[in-house]
């Protein structure tokens, strides 16, 4: 599993070239210098004076204090907003590290004596400590995620730590330098400890950048660059502080100086991750919210005229149409009912529609409204109703949320008094036609005249009846029409949920992170769960907006040009965190591939597969591979290791709200928009499909296959 979760890092430096080449190009740049004076002596190699020696020395040590304490500085202070673990480590441990190479300094010969007389061998040993300290702490990080959460890597512990370190050495080395091996004889030079030690040193840093350049294979993090060129120049400049012949010769300047190269890189890395890239990132989301903000403005606009669309349909239905709640209260009459009830359409919301149409206190048994409140499926019944006048074809259909609750239905009439009036006329003629026959056979053709106008009557009415029929088809359209314009007006409503909760999320954050102040445990936890719950909602809110404008037709694909792989390990870096936090592997796979399409929505595509991969996956790992497939086409797969889907369940798998529950997945949080989103935009935004294979309780894999370039 990856340590490192960043994408590449954005802005100027040397960590966009080429890995390998940059290594293998500091290897060279750095073996070139000590070379040249190993195997042309003569003019290169010299031995300086004692005091010449000595300035440059204190200039090159005082230097890579400064900047120890300066990579001190800059993880310390900004770790309240990067939340960088790794760095935080690295300073603390360059607080140390600079405490010792001052030691160091001061312990010169040359130099005041430093509490005990100064000596090659006092000034040695506070070297040979730093650098066993620095390669150990290389080491050590490379195993530190700069999201890391581990209770120790805190920083009253990480700042303890360092200056325990640099207290102990300083005791052991002036104060009980018996305890301490000599690192230098006069007589003899560097002793077998003192060129141990280096080499002990060299192996420690060779094992960290071994364990450093595994995690940029890994992960493609190039800002890891600038630690590996680090630890190249560490390497060297240990090389030779274990074979020079004199403390005042060229070899012994060529060590300082990889040292001093090699700790501005440290801090240049540490500056990246703390400072630059957090501010970079920082932009890039001020400049995402603002085309939120402007497509917020865009989709306003959009519901208004909507709305003033189906405000006009649903006044021009020539039926009576009233729109009622569960209680059977009015909540909007179109013009053709107001007509009915006699009174404006304002007056009549509020009101139960039994109480001004039957002048009851409740509804009659027949009602149809009544029945479907009780069934959920829509009913009509004939009437009669003197309040009305006449006779009517009442109807009721079901409403329901996005959660499939019924909220309400709709109530219609249709006028029949005409027809029922022909029909009873034509009853009466049939009741008594014997009677008629016998008593008025002189009437006969009279009456067959009479009953011919009846039947052209009762032709006409069949055809009204079918001209009915079709304007209650058109009706229905148009009541499929308000369904749609329900869904715009949902989310409209989603996008004004959205600034209170943001600010919810925004204070709860700031109150966690203890930006304005200590809160105790227990505060901490609830606003946790406040942060979380509100990033929830957040997230549903979201969904339901953009099912909302899939549904409505308002989305359009936004086409732009990208690279496949940089978007694969963004959205891979996006729930690392997740797997980490349950233990689970990342395995990512791409090719190097241009696309042309929706980049937002396919990263929203793909981070739902892998959100839900995580979720219900809680031993083994998650791998998301691209590959292309055919003329034109690309496969993502996201597969899992988790708890799988029964061969029965997997009809209702991308059915909205919808959530297929196990025991294994009872605590998995969700609403059942997921998939369906997924798939929506796969299909009608991103023009390709989404499929699945799985095998219960061994995993699942759900394959995205996508033209590589939209029209």
């Amino acid at each position: 599993m990856s340590i490192f979760n960043k994408k590449y890092p954005v802005g100027n430096g040397f960590h966009h070239l080429w890995p390998d080449a940059l290594l293998t190009g500091v290897f060279i740049l750095s073996a070139l210098p000590l070379l040249v004076v190993k195997l042309f002596p003569a003019p290169f190699y010299r031995v300086m004076d004692s005091m010449p020696f000595l300035v440059f020395h204190n200039c090159s040590e005082f230097f890579s204090v400064m900047v120890s304490l300066s990579i001190f500085g800059v993880a310390w202070f900004t770790y309240g907003q990067s939340g960088d673990r790794h760095a935080l480590f690295l300073g603390s441990a360059f607080l140390a590290i600079g405490l010792m190479d001052f030691m160091h300094a001061l312990a010169y010969s040359g130099m005041p004596d430093f509490i005990t007389p100064n000596s090659p061998s006092k000034s040695s040993q506070f070297w040979v400590a730093a650098r066993l300290f620095t390669a150990a702490s290389f080491l050590g990080s490379a195993f530190v995620t700069p999201g890391n959460r581990t209770r120790w890597l805190s920083k009253p512990f990480l700042i303890t730590a360092a200056l325990a370190v640099s207290v102990v050495v300083l005791i052991l080395i002036i104060f009980f330098p018996e305890l301490v091996p000599t690192t230098f004889e006069t007589d003899k030079g560097l002793t077998p400890f003192k060129k141990t030690s280096e080499y002990v040193v060299i192996f420690l840093l060779v094992l960290a950048f071994t364990a450093y350049r595994g995690q940029l294979s890994k992960t493609g993090d190039r800002l890891l660059i600038y630690y590996l060129a680090a630890f190249i120049l560490c390497i060297f400049s240990e090389l030779v502080f274990a074979v020079y012949k004199s403390v005042y010769d060229t070899f012994n300047i060529l060590g300082h100086i990889y040292k001093v190269l090699a700790f501005y890189l440290i801090y240049r890395g540490v500056f990246v991750a703390s400072v630059k890239n957090p501010y970079l990132k920082l932009l890039e989301t001020e400049e995402k919210l603002g085309r939120d903000i402007a497509e917020r403005l865009r989709t306003e606009k959009e519901l208004v005229k909507a709305k003033e669309e189906w405000e006009r349909t649903f006044d021009a239905i020539t039926d009576p149409v009233m729109l009622l709640d569960t209680s059977q209260r009015i909540s909007r009459v179109n013009l053709a009912m107001a007509d009915k009830l006699a009174m404006k359409p304002a007056e009549a919301v509020g009101l139960t529609c039994y109480g001004i149409v039957h002048k009851t206190d409740g509804p009659p048994a027949y009602c149809p409204f009544r029945q479907m409140l009780e069934d959920g499926l829509p009913h009509s019944v004939e009437m009669r109703e003197p309040l009305l006048g006449g006779f009517f074809i009442t109807g009721a259909s079901p409403l329901y949320d996005c959660e499939g609750k019924l909220t309400g239905g709709i109530h219609y009439l249709k006028d029949i008094t005409e027809r029922r009036l022909m029909e009873e006329e034509l009853a009466g003629h049939r009741d008594h036609l014997e009677e008629l026959v016998r008593q008025r056979t002189t009437q006969l053709r009279e009456k067959g005249i009479e009953l011919e106008k009846s039947r052209v009557a009762l032709v006409n009415l069949v055809e009204d009846l079918n001209k009915k029929t079709e304007e209650l088809e058109q009706a229905n359209l148009k009541l499929k029409e308000i369904d749609r314009l329900k869904s715009m007006f949902i989310a409209s409503m989603s996008h004004e949920l959205r600034t209170p909760l943001n600010s919810i999320i925004g204070f709860s954050s700031i109150l966690h992170d203890e930006w304005i102040g200590v809160v105790n445990a227990e505060q901490k936890e609830n606003l946790a769960i406040i942060l979380n719950s509100g990033r929830h909602l957040l997230n549903l809110i979201n969904d339901v907006i953009d099912v909302s404008k899939i549904e409505a037709g308002k989305i359009e694909p936004l086409v732009e040009e990208f690279e496949l792989s940089e978007l694969i390990f963004e959205a891979a870096g996006l729930v690392r965190k997740e797997a980490e936090a349950k233990g689970l592997g990342l395995r990512v796979k791409s090719v190097n591939l241009r696309l042309k399409t929706d980049r937002r929505r396919l990263l929203q595509c793909l981070l739902n597969l892998l959100s839900n991969a995580a979720k219900f996956t809680d031993s083994g790992g998650l791998s998301i591979e691209a590959h292309a497939a055919g003329e034109n086409m690309v496969d993502i797969s996201v597969a899992d290791t988790g708890i799988g889907i029964r061969e029965e369940e997997r009809g209702k798998l991308f059915q909205p709200f919808v959530r297929l529950v196990s025991p294994e997945s009872a605590n998995a949080p969700g609403t059942g928009l997921g998939l369906y989103l997924t798939r929506k935009l796969a299909v009608e935004i991103l023009k390709g499909d989404l499929s699945m294979t799985s095998e219960f309780g061994k995993g699942s894999r759900f394959t995205l296959k996508i033209p590589a370039a939209l029209p």
